[in-house]
């Protein structure tokens, strides 16, 4: 029998399934602190202020790609300490995964074998897959993963996670709700950056410059300045999350962890806000009132954007300002390469990470203070450790990977609260870890080997066109698509019946559900999804797991498609779909040439679509954002469409994506359709006219590939 922590590879052994580990039914008590660890001095400072758990990422396939992050071996080490000190340890492999990763993410999560953490984090089903079959530890689903209805809890249920984090993007009401009845742990962001986007679903850096928010590459387009006709500002940028307000009602809610989010923040900002929400945890009923006091006054120095309690407390509609985050230091005049002077408005020490924005909306430079002077320049005059408030003095900085500008400053971390915690004897052990000696990487489990096609690919796949109604679906059914795709709401069901009278052989009809679902919501589709079925409809397509729950427990024989924003880039994501009910799926639009040409050469157990052409919604959002301009203007001059859906606010790009490299190369036998979606066209026959060509080898000019020929990162 093979030893379950170390499989011997020359006899076929692999990690056994973890179907035994369960959850902590029945768990009470208040819900644990859960702190993010982007390096070993933010673990330091996490353990140091008092976190029950952290949470961290290795060098690859962690949301936080920019993070430091941790090798193997700093992870081991980590781990160890972690344990001794009674912190638990959850470890983020929560970017979606490429189909040629796979065999790179498994050697990557063997060599966390021996040291497993007390849970995985997950978004990507494909690799929850091969870590639930494979590993005996928890698995958690990441916030990215856009889970926050009873339903789709249900599903995550039943697929075999433990724990969900729920969206940022719920109201507090919600929040209470959902925990209570939850079928699963809950988890939720108390502090820290908010998205626009909801999460998981931004596709904005990856349409423009092919590094995925999915992947942790994201670059922060929502954070520069928009027009909307003559006014110019950080329409995308919200304010950063603070809850401590509303701590002594979650602590009592039911919920597992309150988060905090910030691996791409130094000690100073963890070991702050770890102090702070510790206090409040920690403060009787009698005690909460001065505890949130002071643990406010700690927050107030921490550097971080404007804050606000956002969509827990029902600002969704509140208009955004500052898309800067940290302390506000004064005005910085460039005098050197690497020098310049100022007159802070509060104290800069040496080793101070700061950042210079030339104008609101600009990236900025980030900077690090390598000498503070009295004089006019380095060297001359006095030579300090730190620059008091209302005192101008010279600041020196170390060569960074842009050049130097003048602006406004900003402190967006403390240098001596690095170099002390740098210091501490944990973070050394973590830094410098002994070597360990490298084990063998088992063999790629077999039952999760790519399956070759045993039947030889179409002779003609099907077109599916996809509408926003049942107007526009008249003016392209005569093209003769095999489907038509069009939005499931009330007044489409309503007129459903006069475009099947008006039309001798009408093409069936794929129902579209919203892209976003709220609790609320859930119960409005209900209804329209019993209707749906009295009238004999069955063929669905879903991007949210909740309304595909839904589905599944109202109409058990619906035909149901996975629409491409579930972010589907690998064969064991779309396999766990077709396991637990989905009869296809469509990959991602990020999908890459690299990515297309392996999955065509495979089969699987369910049918396969492909998005030809599209807009694709860069912001699928529940910011409840007013726009009554047409179009958003770029500081680069790109026209962007706001439209709503159901709850969403969605930004579509002015230039269509044509993926002409889906025409070309292998084609899977399990290829079902390619799909035009023509939605947001006020001519979608003329889109539809020119388009149509490409299918005999003749492709359209003009068009966006977004990431097939660049590559995703």
């Amino acid at each position: 029998m093979a030893d379950r922590f170390n499989p011997d590879p020359e006899k076929g052994e692999a990690f056994p399934p973890n179907g035994a580990v369960k959850p902590e039914d029945g768990v009470k008590g208040p819900p644990e602190l859960l702190a993010p660890a982007g390096s070993p001095s933010a673990f330091a400072a996490a353990a140091e202020a008092g976190a029950d758990a952290v949470y961290l990422g290795l060098k690859r396939f962690s949301a936080r790609a920019g993070a430091e992050n941790f090798t193997l071996d700093e992870y081991r080490a980590l781990r160890e300490d972690a344990g001794k000190l009674g912190i638990r340890v959850y470890l983020a492999f929560n970017a979606t995964v490429k189909e040629g990763e796979l065999k790179e993410v498994w050697k990557l999560a063997s060599g966390v074998a021996r040291s497993l953490p007390d849970a995985f984090i997950v978004k990507d089903l494909g690799l929850f897959r091969l870590l639930k079959d494979n590993f005996p530890t928890a698995i958690h689903a990441s916030t990215l993963a856009g889970v926050g209805t009873l339903a789709g809890l249900e599903v995550l249920r039943d697929l075999g996670f433990q724990r969900a984090v729920l969206p940022r993007e719920l109201t507090l009401d919600e929040v209470l709700e959902t925990v209570r009845l939850s079928p699963i742990q809950t988890e939720l962001f108390v502090h820290g950056a908010l998205c626009f986007s909801f999460s998981g679903y931004c596709l904005f850096s990856s349409y423009f410059g092919g590094r995925s928010a999915l992947r942790g590459e994201c670059v922060q387009p929502c954070r520069r300045l928009y027009s909307a006709g003559r006014k110019k500002s950080s329409l995308f940028s919200l304010p950063d999350l603070r809850a401590l307000p509303l701590v002594p009602i979650l602590k009592k809610s039911g919920l597992r962890a309150l988060k905090i989010e910030g691996r791409m923040k130094g000690p100073d900002y963890v070991g702050r806000t770890v102090k702070a929400y510790r206090m409040v945890l920690d403060a009787s009923p009698e005690e909460e009132g001065e505890a949130l006091k002071e643990a406010g006054r700690i927050l107030d120095d921490v550097p971080e954007r404007a804050q606000a309690m956002y969509f827990l407390r029902g600002e969704k509609d509140r208009e955004i300002r500052d898309a800067v985050s940290g302390l506000k230091l004064g005005r910085f005049e460039k005098k050197g390469e690497n020098y310049g002077s100022i007159v802070p408005l509060g104290d800069v020490m040496v080793r101070d990470r700061l950042k210079i924005l030339s104008a609101p909306g600009e990236s900025g430079v980030a900077v690090k203070v390598k000498g503070i002077w009295t004089g006019g320049r380095p060297g001359e005059g006095k030579s300090l450790e730190r620059a008091p408030a209302g005192e101008k003095a010279t600041l020196e900085f170390g060569s960074g990977e842009k050049p130097l500008i003048g602006g406004t400053l900003y402190k967006t971390g403390s240098g001596s609260e690095e170099r002390r915690h740098l210091a501490s004897e944990i973070c050394r052990r973590i830094r410098f870890p002994p070597p360990v000696p490298r084990e063998k990487t088992p063999p790629f489990p077999a039952g999760l080997l790519p399956k070759k096609p045993e039947r030889e690919a179409r002779k003609g796949e099907e077109i599916w066109l996809g509408v926003d109604d049942f107007q526009a679906a008249s003016k392209v059914s005569s093209y003769g698509p095999e489907r038509m795709i069009v939005a499931l709401n009330e007044k489409n069901l309503r007129d459903f019946s006069d475009f099947k009278a008006r039309k001798p052989s009408p093409p069936p009809v794929v129902w579209r559900l919203p892209p976003l679902l709220s609790e609320d919501a859930a119960k409005r589709l209900e209804i329209l999804l019993r209707e749906l079925g009295e009238n004999g409809e069955k063929e669905i397509l879903a991007s949210d797991l909740g309304a595909a729950g839904l589905v599944r427990r109202l109409l058990p024989k619906a035909v149901l498609y996975a629409d491409h924003p579930l972010g589907l880039l690998n064969r064991l994501s779309l396999e766990t779909l077709f396991c637990w009910g989905f009869a296809g799926a469509a990959l991602s639009p990020e999908t890459d040439a690299e990515t297309h040409s392996l999955l065509m050469g495979e089969a699987f157990g369910g049918a396969i679509l492909l998005y030809l052409s599209l807009r694709p919604p860069l912001f699928t959002s529940r910011a409840a954002l007013k726009i009554k301009e047409k179009f958003v203007l770029s500081p680069r001059g790109e026209r962007f469409f706001p439209a709503s859906e159901g709850e969403a606010f969605l930004l579509f790009p002015e230039e269509r994506v044509f993926m002409d490299g889906f025409l070309r190369g292998p084609r899977s036998p399990d290829l079902l359709a390619f799909v035009f979606d023509l939605r947001g066209e006020t001519r979608p026959e003329e889109v539809l006219e020119s388009l149509l060509p490409a299918l005999s080898g003749e492709g359209p000019r003009g068009f966006s590939r977004f990431n097939f020929k660049r590559g995703l990162k």
